[in-house]
């Protein structure tokens, strides 16, 4: 494995002694990734330890109580959608069939849709949901599900079949999201309280060999202000999404590391991540080196550095 090197300019910050490096709590509070899918929000799904190719079940379950000045019948819906993620390597126009299976758990009827979206992320992670077909990797249009809707009843389930055909010239990878939303089936005349839940799966589609594998750190520099912020820029410049992973460190005239942190994140093809990390360290004055490293399971690790110079 070789070592590429991107070396910027040099950034000169000039820090005070007495500079506050205490950890910033606004950065510390979890990001939402939209209604479903974020693992640190509503659902608190279960981390996969295969990663974010993980295949584990997601739950979600729905609940709402209204209390008013005339009696209403309140209904709650449980249900649970597995796998939690689809992916697939097709060798060429080859046609393939995916299973996914939605599960009631509660003691009601509860009626289901499904339907196919794009989703993209910003510069900070977050996803996004679009009209299908909107992105120029949407693998919406190959993608057949059958059935669209349908009843589930009381502790009971219902599979999806997932047909995915990719056209010919395709390379690369592509992606969309299966929605399965819910709505619960009154059983008799009354006044309900009712509330959907919808659970998204995502989907991933790769044509076999035609696969390519790159990143770079397009930016790396600090925020001048207290506590120190580094704020590193990374773009997938690959054909299929990635997964990496890294450091983050300060180095002193001497090589000692004085200071280093994790990194990871997950990157769409030709979309760019700001990742942002706060020091909690006193540097003593002198110049300083932060390197930044960068593994996304290709053919080399990337690599980037600026100077710090505190006073």
């Amino acid at each position: 494995m070789k070592i590429r090197y991107l070396i910027n300019e040099p950034n000169r910050l000039i820090l005070p002694k007495e500079f506050n490096r205490d950890l910033d709590e606004t950065h510390k509070r979890p990001k939402k990734y939209g209604y479903i899918l974020s693992r640190k929000s509503l659902l608190k799904a279960p981390v996969e330890k295969s990663g974010f190719w993980g295949f584990n079940p997601i739950r979600v379950c729905f609940a709402i109580v209204f209390v008013l000045f005339f009696p209403f019948k309140t209904v709650a819906t449980s249900f649970f959608v597995s796998p939690a993620q689809v992916r697939v390597t097709l060798p060429g126009d080859i046609q393939t069939t995916q299973i996914v299976t939605v599960q009631n758990n509660c003691q009601l009827p509860i009626r289901f849709k499904a339907y196919l979206v794009d989703w993209s992320q910003t510069e900070t992670g977050a996803d996004t949901w679009l009209e299908p077909g909107t992105l120029t990797r949407s693998c919406t249009p190959w993608i057949i599900i059958n059935p669209i809707e349908f009843e589930v009843a009381p502790r009971a389930q219902q599979k999806i079949r997932v047909t995915i055909n990719a056209p010919q010239g395709a390379t690369g990878g592509y992606w969309c999201l299966l929605f399965i939303e819910s709505a619960p089936i009154p059983n008799e005349w009354s006044k309900m309280a009712q509330i959907n839940g919808r659970i998204g799966v995502r989907i991933y589609a790769n044509i076999a060999k035609t696969e390519t594998k790159a990143c770079e750190i397009t930016s790396l520099y600090f925020q001048k202000q207290s506590p120190l912020e580094i704020v590193t820029t990374i773009k997938n410049t690959s054909n299929i999404p990635i997964s990496l992973a890294g450091e983050v460190q300060i180095v002193d005239s001497s090589n000692k590391t004085m200071w280093k942190d994790g990194l990871k994140s997950f990157i769409l093809p030709e979309l760019k991540r700001i990742i942002r990390n706060h020091p909690k360290i006193e540097l003593k004055s002198g110049e300083y080196r932060v390197i930044v490293t960068v593994d996304y399971t290709g053919k080399e690790i990337v690599q980037g550095e600026r100077k710090l110079k505190v006073n």
